[in-house]
């Protein structure tokens, strides 16, 4: 495995079991299969620069994506790729900091039968599920999109409801295992809440930054589709204020603004 980061305590994690250090120019030239994940356009286009980046040097039997990029540029880069003679797949991943960890990510792709011939057994390496949904870069851009707008605005609705219930005095955790028990079950239920809001973390490893940058690419893609979102352009404009001084804060914080309206803490009881 060779490994390329700006960030020298990652490289050095990574040397020390077993990769080797490489950099962008050379990567290509050195592996079969070449994985960038990145959360900024400016660092994708610096990535995947045409002169000193991995479209300006040998390419690899396949490059896969897994950032959460949009669809314009990830079928940009599958175009810019595929005219270079080599194989590109759009693979955003998601799941979270643990699921990561794990090994277990949810893995949304779309890539030509060639271009997943040519990954081999990549996304058995890393992801429990593999969902195919089209042979054209940018269509998992969609998906994910999809997932995780559904994500956030759960996560919002949730902790609005939590901090109702809170403040007509009942217990989030019991009134969570009643909302798990039946219909209103959703992943800020059943997962970030319980792990990362009553806990007070706040860890689950996605920021304000993305979230919001996440969002802006769901809007923008509604508006080229001359689809209204209301759902989704109030939760951007309810992000876009939070996030303000709080960027690199996690995603789950937002849970933060409703309990200061409310006047009260979404945590676990000390003693029961």
């Amino acid at each position: 495995m060779a490994v390329v980061d700006p960030r020298a305590d990652v490289v050095d994690e990574i040397v020390g079991k077993g990769g080797r250090r490489s950099d962008v120019g050379s990567v290509g030239a050195e592996v079969d299969i070449v994985v960038t994940c990145l959360s900024s356009e400016s660092a994708i286009d610096a990535v995947y620069h045409p002169i000193d980046g991995l479209l300006g040097a040998p390419l690899p039997a396949c490059i896969v994506d897994l950032s959460t990029c949009g669809p314009a540029m990830a079928a940009r880069l599958g175009a810019a790729v595929g005219e270079l003679g080599g194989h590109f797949i759009d693979a955003p991943v998601s799941g979270g900091r643990e699921k990561a960890l794990a090994g277990t990510l949810a893995v949304i792709a779309a890539g030509t039968p060639a271009a997943f011939t040519a990954a081999g057994g990549f996304f058995k390496a890393i992801g429990a599920e593999l969902i195919v949904v089209g042979d054209v870069p940018g269509q998992a851009q969609i998906a994910k999109l999809i997932n995780n707008v559904l994500s956030y605005v759960a996560l919002a609705a949730t902790s609005e409801a939590l901090v109702l219930g809170k403040a007509a005095g009942l217990d989030p955790e019991r009134v969570l295992a009643a909302v798990n028990a039946g219909s209103g079950r959703n992943s800020a239920s059943a997962s970030k809440i319980p792990s990362h809001v009553l806990t007070r973390n706040f860890d689950f490893g996605a920021t304000n930054e993305i979230s919001h940058k996440d969002l802006g690419l769901f809007a923008s893609l509604a508006e080229e589709l001359a689809l209204p979102v209301p759902i989704a352009t109030q939760m951007l404009q309810l992000l876009r204020g939070w996030r303000r001084g709080r960027e690199t804060e996690d995603m789950t914080t937002i849970a933060q603004l409703f309990e200061g309206w409310g006047g009260v803490t979404l945590e676990r009881r000390a003693e029961r």
